[in-house]
């Protein structure tokens, strides 16, 4: 039927037991009194919404049993494709918030399968070692990457991939390898010379860090260099997204090449990171 003045989003949210009805309709078509008991309603309930649903047309009666129709069918996965990609949102927001900009997020449907950890008082350097543990895993001979930040235990990490043949190419906002130059400019000619690795000035902020292997990728947010949440996935459409976004960066970043300049004074032993 058509010709409703309420969209459909106000007449399902207006009621949520009419979600609930589709729902079993579709798997279970069945008599007011059965569907009650089904669905832990009072039948008084389910007689009005079934009414309301006949009338959207999303419902019919055949044979005494209500059953969806063909449209109400649709309604079914439309609304729980919906309701999914809400919870997903939700459940992903530490590592979704960390981007300013809403057209460099991963696709909700993208993240269904993936994995995360986050900081919690049990557990403060989770994330890290989730990074850590994965990049472990990784068989690549190619690793793409975006940092806000540099530290060593990430350098580490990468050295081991560099010793096992792959090769890194790493993506820094211009502000990070200025600093990063500044605080220990020796061993940041050093790291720039490494053969396994290429390093790339990007001119604006990089908020997130991803890293870009053959079968899987890493998407990480920081507060104040710190760790804070590690995203881990395999889909191809997470790879795919992590790849076109390294390319929109990469497209606008230039290589740091610099020689190496051991004369030059450091600052102390510390880390590119300054600790």
């Amino acid at each position: 039927m058509t010709g409703h003045s309420q969209d459909p989003n106000q007449f399902l949210a207006r009621s949520p037991g009419r979600a609930t009805l589709l729902s079993q309709l579709r798997d279970s078509p069945g008599r007011p009194s059965s569907i009650a008991a089904s669905v832990s309603m009072s039948r008084r309930s389910v007689q009005r919404n079934l009414t309301e649903l006949t009338r959207r047309g999303w419902v019919e009666k055949v044979d005494g049993k209500y059953r969806v129709t063909p449209s109400g069918d649709l309604v079914v996965d439309a609304h729980e494709r919906y309701c999914n990609e809400l919870a997903t949102i939700e459940r992903f927001s530490p590592i979704l918030d960390a981007f300013s900009d809403v057209s460099h997020t991963p696709p909700p449907t993208a993240l269904s399968s993936a994995t995360m950890t986050t900081v919690t008082p049990g557990q403060p350097h989770g994330p890290l070692y989730q990074y850590l543990q994965t990049i472990k895993r990784f068989e690549t001979e190619r690793v793409r990457m975006l940092s806000p930040v540099l530290s060593r235990p990430l350098h580490e990490a990468h050295a081991e991939l560099g010793m096992r043949g792959a090769h890194t190419e790493l993506i820094l906002s211009e502000r990070l390898s200025e600093r990063a130059r500044r605080l220990n400019p020796r061993e940041f000619d050093l790291l720039v010379s490494v053969a396994p690795l290429t390093m790339y000035c990007h001119p604006g902020p990089i908020e997130v860090g991803i890293t870009i292997g053959n079968d899987r990728v890493l998407v990480c947010s920081y507060d104040d260099d710190r760790l804070t949440a590690c995203l881990v996935a395999t889909s191809s459409a997470m790879i795919e997204w992590a790849c076109e976004l390294f390319d929109r960066y990469r497209s606008q970043a230039s290589e740091i090449t610099t020689p190496l300049s051991f004369d030059t004074p450091t600052t102390g032993d510390v880390g590119l990171d300054g600790r």
